[in-house]
């Protein structure tokens, strides 16, 4: 799920992204991806990012932040659990670097979960 993005990140964003919403991944990305709402998200560092973003002129960046929690069914998917410290928080962010663009994802736990765990990543295109 995710809030209203930044009226600075709103343009460069899928219009699913552009306003507050959620979708629900089914199964795994080898049999069933996790479209099953607006959009496909990938999980890759590009997410819900336009091609246009690659226009971004700066200065400093944009960034929107989604919300993941995973889950698990008991009774064949009629209804559905959290798994115990599984929720994260996603940071896409677009930054002028230059005459380039660079694009980073941080994944971390956020609460209830109390793993600290941080991963990131970047692309310079």
């Amino acid at each position: 799920m995710w809030g209203v993005p930044d009226n600075n990140a709103r343009a460069y964003l899928n219009a699913a992204y552009q306003v507050a919403g959620q979708h629900f991944g089914v199964g795994n990305g080898v049999t069933s991806p996790g479209n099953a709402a607006n959009m496909a998200d990938t999980h890759d560092v590009v997410g819900a990012w336009l091609p246009t973003m690659l226009n971004f002129p700066g200065p400093g960046s944009i960034s929107y932040t989604c919300r993941q929690v995973y889950q698990y069914s008991q009774n064949n998917k009629a209804t559905w659990l959290d798994i115990p410290n599984s929720t994260y928080e996603i940071i896409r962010t677009v930054t002028k670097v230059g005459a380039s663009i660079k694009l980073d994802i941080t994944k971390r736990s956020v609460a209830p979960s109390n793993k600290g765990e941080t991963i990131s990543g970047s692309k310079l295109v």
